[in-house]
């Protein structure tokens, strides 16, 4: 699934043309109150906030230039997934192979996270996706069963102190990471809250319903949407092969469904003429990078495999892509995913062990 998602990127990549150009600072979005608890919700429900989205995506701002949400507990779901990753992310708490490991297992059992059952939803706002240093700027947001006020508690007592700082906003406390890279917090709804800058954590520890504008599917596993206004900007870019099509440009949307199991890339045009031209350039460049495959065991391998099917076309103002996953090939790039995940370690280990 690892390789599944980043290869979907990079067509969005190919697509945008995601060069290095400056883009406008992050804002915030108007903020309501704290929803109610997400651990309030039944095991695998999608939780909703008082705003009407979900408790992850209530805590974006309405200003950037891509959204992706992963519903974590429709993840897991999938046969494929669950017999395969849940048992290695339940090995974390009561395994750990390391001094690193003990750690996090420690932090797990002060919060009462179970990390193959407890994260429901992730969303990640972007903004600066093109900017010139090639570091986007990035709101997200965690949600699941958390009991507020203990994630950052747990990291403050097993993590490494030299890392990060311990401060006040607002009455809640947060972290401070020492290098200046993010803050993070923890909402009143028990979301784990991640921005770039303090002001803009304290809009999004709040909930509201500024991310609606962005549309972002919540009936597949993983949604990715680009904005009119980025896709606009990306692919006027010089050099890139839509430059044609780019003033006719308007939202992209990657939706990967794990119950079919497929992938969807959908971009809207200002009209079908634009839809079909887009479509006709995007064969053509999938087509060549098709033409020679990496060798058989090469972790690429599967996802070419799946690109040589690709269906491509228009549906109205909307241009398509369209691929079809196998239960055989879902399964084969899940277990690619755990392999890769044995051998580099838990990601969440550092992040609250190292941080």
């Amino acid at each position: 699934m690892k390789h599944t998602l980043f290869t979907a990127i990079l067509v969005v990549g190919a697509l945008t043309g995601c060069s290095k150009k400056d883009s406008a600072k992050p804002t915030a979005g108007s903020s309501a109150s704290a929803s109610a608890l997400t651990a309030a919700k039944p095991p695998g429900a999608s939780a909703v906030s008082p705003s009407g989205m979900t408790v992850a995506l209530s805590h974006l701002p309405a200003v950037c230039d891509a959204v992706v949400r992963v519903d974590v507990a429709g993840v897991f779901a999938i046969p494929a997934i669950k017999s395969q990753a849940v048992p290695a992310l339940a090995a974390l708490k009561t395994d750990p192979k390391d001094e690193q490991g003990k750690h996090f297992a420690a932090f797990l059992t002060d919060t009462g996270i179970d990390p193959a059952t407890d994260l429901k939803e992730v969303a990640i706002c972007f903004t600066q996706l093109r900017s010139s240093n090639g570091s986007p700027t990035i709101t997200a947001a965690l949600a699941g069963n958390f009991k507020p006020g203990t994630i950052i508690a747990a990291i403050e007592k097993n993590g490494k102190a030299e890392k990060f700082k311990i401060e006040e906003l607002d009455g809640t406390k947060i972290l401070v990471d020492d290098g200046g890279k993010f803050v993070a917090g923890q909402a009143a709804d028990g979301a784990l809250v991640m921005a770039p800058s303090k002001a803009l954590l304290a809009a999004a520890l709040k909930t509201s319903d500024a991310a609606k504008i962005f549309e972002v599917p919540t009936d597949v596993e993983l949604s990715f949407v680009l904005t009119a206004e980025f896709m606009k900007s990306a692919m006027a870019e010089n050099g890139n092969p839509f430059v044609g099509q780019a003033s006719q440009a308007g939202r992209g949307l990657l939706a990967l469904d794990l119950k079919k199991p497929s992938a969807q890339l959908r971009i809207t045009m200002g009209d079908e003429k634009s839809a079909i031209e887009l479509a006709g350039v995007a064969k053509m460049l999938l087509g060549q990078l098709t033409l020679a495959p990496p060798p058989a065991g090469d972790p690429s391998a599967p996802m070419f495999s799946l690109l040589q099917a690709a269906k491509i076309g228009n549906q109205g103002k909307d241009a398509l892509i369209d691929i079809a996953i196998s239960t055989e090939k879902l399964d084969e790039l899940v277990k690619q995913l755990i392999a890769t995940t044995k051998h580099s370690g838990p990601a969440a280990g550092d992040a609250s062990t190292d941080h």
